[in-house]
């Protein structure tokens, strides 16, 4: 999860005028510089931020999966 997180800062940080009311806006030179800039200002659970969201849409999403493939089958 920790990639999936700096993959999606580095694919936003382009859009400092849509984001500028959601605070500070670092911008990163590159992946590991990402990973850096997370770890130090906000610790090692910055890298996870969003997981239960993720998680819980992965739950119903295969629980939805199985449940019709059951009632296809």
């Amino acid at each position: 999860y920790p990639l999936d997180v700096v993959k999606k800062r580095l694919q936003v940080q382009g859009f400092q005028k849509g984001r500028a009311g959601f605070g500070r806006m670092p911008m990163y030179k590159g992946t590991i510089h990402c990973f850096r800039v997370i770890i130090f200002e906000e610790g090692l659970p910055g890298l996870y931020k969003g997981l239960s969201p993720s998680v819980l849409k992965a739950m119903v999403s295969v629980g939805c999966h199985f449940l019709f493939y059951e009632q296809c089958c």
